[in-house]
């Protein structure tokens, strides 16, 4: 399983290559009408509408991808990639109207505010956009680069600048929490800021390795 998400009547998991399936009455249906044969990498819902980001794999390469819509709780899947190139998706994160992409192959980050009906990209600042993980809250954004880069947005994702630490490196997941945002990295734990990034405080105590 590479992702999930919920609505109020169902949850959703993604997977690699065999596509999503829906859990209901305890036990899990396949639904796939419309999606490709791709890893599906994330997975959002806005209101009525659930999002599906994919990714496809030629040998170790990501060759294409994109973003998928359901408005029937997940039965039927549309293309939703006015204004995506045929990229891979690494990341879906909703705030109010908007909804972001993080995307592989330096693709960056893109926003659509209008529920999938186009999108545009949102890189400006962006130096390394070759996306593994992103969150938004607000009009708060960050999203963290394969290579290490971690950027942060106060508007929307209209612009960006670097966090930079030397506490940490290769951010691998994000998360809010009130005031506070939360990285996890590859091998240095769990770490907590509240000054936007300025300042980093590590929160690993009892957490074990990995």
């Amino acid at each position: 399983v590479t992702a999930l998400t919920s609505t109020s009547t169902r949850l959703l998991a993604g997977t690699s290559g065999d596509g999503i399936y829906i859990f209901s009455g305890n036990i899990w249906t396949k639904a796939t009408n419309g999606l490709p044969l791709a890893t599906v990498a994330a997975l959002a819902v806005q209101d009525s509408i659930i999002f599906a980001g994919t990714y496809k794999v030629d040998e170790y390469t990501i060759v294409g991808g994109g973003v998928f819509i359901s408005t029937d709780n997940g039965l039927t899947w549309k293309e939703s990639n006015n204004g995506l190139p045929s990229i891979g998706i690494s990341e879906l994160s909703v705030s109010g109207t908007n909804i972001y992409a993080g995307t592989w192959e330096y693709g960056g980050v893109y926003v659509s505010k209008n529920g999938g009906l186009s999108w545009e990209l949102a890189n400006s600042g962006i130096t390394e956009p070759y996306i593994i993980t992103l969150a938004a809250n607000g009009s708060m954004v960050v999203a963290s680069s394969v290579y290490g880069g971690l950027f942060i947005s106060t508007n929307s994702g209209d612009s960006w600048s670097s966090i930079d630490s030397d506490q940490f490196e290769h951010v691998r997941t994000i998360a809010f929490s009130g005031d506070y945002i939360f990285v996890g990295t590859e091998g240095q734990g769990v770490f907590r800021t509240d000054d936007s990034g300025v300042t980093w405080i590590p929160k690993n105590n009892n957490l074990g390795d990995g």
